[in-house]
Formats: C-alpha cells, structure tokens, sequence
C-alpha cells in the first residue's frame, strides 16, 4: 500500500515487448526514470499480478498513465477508470484504428468514447489531439510525442574477460545461478565482468553484487553481446533459446545446461562447453573450458546452417509433407 503511494509514476499496458511500437515510447520513458533513481511501476496485464497490480495503483498511486487501446480495450481497465477520473490514457492511435476497434467492440468503444471525454488523454501529434477533441470532445489534450532516444552504444572495458547472458531476469532464466557464478569468479580474483541484458520478469530479484552488471531490457543486445567473449546460458530449462543462436552466429563461445535444448549443439563445437550440474562450481569450469580454447567460426557457421537456417527448416517441412503425400 505505502509503495504503491511511493511511485513517480505507474505506467501500464497490456503489450510490453511486443511487435508494435505503441509500447516503446513510454516503456523509455520508463527506463529513463529508473536510471534516474526514480521508484517507477511498469503493469504488464497480461501478467499474473497485472490485474492486481492495476487496482491497487487506482487505488493509492498518484501518478498513472494507461499505455494505448492494448491496455484499453479491456473491460478490466475501462470500467474502474469511471471512478479515476485523474488517470492519465497516452493514445496512439487514428482514425483507421478506432474505426477497426469500433467495428469489433462496440461497447467497449462506447465506454473508451466517455472516459475520452473524461480523463486527460495524452497525443502523439497536434493532429491526434485534434482528432480526439473532435471525434470524442475530448476537453484535455496535451501533446507529449513520442520517445526516439537513442541507446547509447556501450563500451566494455578490454582488460576483462566478459561474459553475457541475454533474455528475461528470472528463475527459469537462471539468474540465481549467473549471480552465483559471478560472486565466485570474483572470490577467485577472475578478471570476468558478467553482464545480463534483459527486462525484469521477478519483481523481487534484483543485481546483487558489483562482479554483475544489469542492462535491462534494450532494443537490441547486439553491441553487448559484439564485445563479450561467451555467452552463459544460465537457463536450468530452456528449449532452444536465439540468444545463444545469435552469440553462435557472432562466432562467440557459449556455455549452457545439459537439460536445454542447446546442449546439443554446444556440445558438438570447439570453444563451448555443457555443464551437467547446476550448481555454480561446474558452470564456472565450463565458463574456464570454453575461455581456455579456441572458437572455429567456420565449425559454427556450418552447424547454424545445418540446423538452425531457414533452408534447413525447410528441408524438414518438405520431409514431413512428403511423407504424409506417401500415407495418403
């Protein structure tokens, strides 16, 4: 209850991470205040904790902004808004989405139409806030654009080994175990420096000590993942992940656990290295293994294609499709 008072500012939304670009802006902005030492709140809906997360902010957060028609075409979200009226609705959208939103959900349009009238409504545009006034009568508009700050390209200091994982900061992911490992490579005076790039999954993980830096979500892992010398799947179960797909592809070493899918492709190549228990003793020797020996770029590029192109999947539908024409 206190905390929730406590936040900047809540901001939620129900398509965080996804193909669209409604969610960019203020997920940047997002990050901005939390670099900034600001206590910020991110709702995803589609979380488990997304619908409770949502009431309680209604109910004690001072600040809130509803993130566009992903978040706001849910009933969940309409109807408490009736009794918000200083919730603040950052919209992205013109006439051809409203118009496609009112053809699907016509009662759910007809409520968002009120609380438009109602509440302050945050633009894109000079020209989306003249929409809104006209097409709702929307009587508070204020044009905040939209968010294009470029990530600054980081630079990792050469003089360390550096090792990287890339996806959500979660147990599944393994975080406990890359934290683990990094304390223990610094208790040994490794000159490693270990790196997590990805948005928080757990609110309550969080970076724990200095051997580990935490990059949160970024539009692109690629400069990070460019300067590493080995990726570290800490996944205790993973099926196939493209993070180390991609570090691969990079001709990067890559360190993973016997029980994920990329066990069998790690195990097959020169400079990668599978540990077969999950405990930070044997994934650090597997991380000294694959340091201590040459990568083949040439032995990477020719198991990608094998297995993981375009073409190779291809290949394999053809088989599959082929076999069903015999059976028929």
């Amino acid at each position: 209850m206190v905390r929730y008072r406590n936040y900047s500012y809540v901001i939620v939304g129900g398509d965080f991470h996804s193909e669209g670009g409604a969610w960019r802006s203020i997920y940047r902005f997002y990050k901005q205040q939390e670099e900034a030492g600001e206590s910020c709140l991110l709702v995803d809906l589609r979380r488990g904790d997304g619908l409770r997360q949502w009431l309680m902010a209604l109910l004690y957060s001072p600040r809130v902004i509803v993130n566009a028609l992903a978040a706001l075409s849910r009933w969940s979200v309409l109807i408490p808004l009736l009794f918000r009226k200083d919730v603040a609705l950052y919209l992205h959208d013109t006439e051809h989405s409203l118009d496609a939103f009112q053809r699907g959900n016509p009662w759910r349009y007809k409520l968002l139409a009120h609380l438009l009238k109602t509440h302050h409504v945050l633009c894109v545009s000079e020209s989306m806030a003249s929409l809104y006034r006209h097409r709702f009568g929307t009587t508070r508009t204020t044009v905040v654009y939209e968010v294009v700050d470029v990530e600054p390209r980081p630079r990792l200091n050469p003089e360390r080994t550096h090792i990287i994982m890339v996806g959500t900061l979660n147990r599944r992911k393994g975080y406990p175990l890359f934290c683990d490992v990094a304390k223990l490579a610094k208790e040994r005076n490794l000159p490693w420096q270990f790196h997590w790039v990805g948005g928080l999954g757990e609110s309550d993980l969080a970076p724990v000590d200095s051997a580990m830096t935490w990059w949160g979500w970024r539009d692109s892992a690629g400069p990070i993942l460019e300067q590493c010398d080995v990726l570290f799947l800490s996944s205790e179960d993973d099926p196939q992940p493209l993070a180390c797909l991609e570090a691969l592809a990079l001709g990067k070493r890559a360190v993973g656990f016997a029980a994920t899918g990329s066990s069998e492709i790690l195990s097959q190549l020169s400079g990668c290295r599978v540990f077969q228990h999950f405990t930070p003793e044997s994934a650090l020797t597997a991380l000294q293994e694959a340091l201590a020996e040459s990568v083949d770029p040439e032995a990477h590029a020719k198991i990608l294609r094998s297995h993981c192109s375009s073409d190779a999947m291809e290949q394999r539908f053809a088989k599959i499709w082929g076999a069903e024409a015999k059976l028929r």
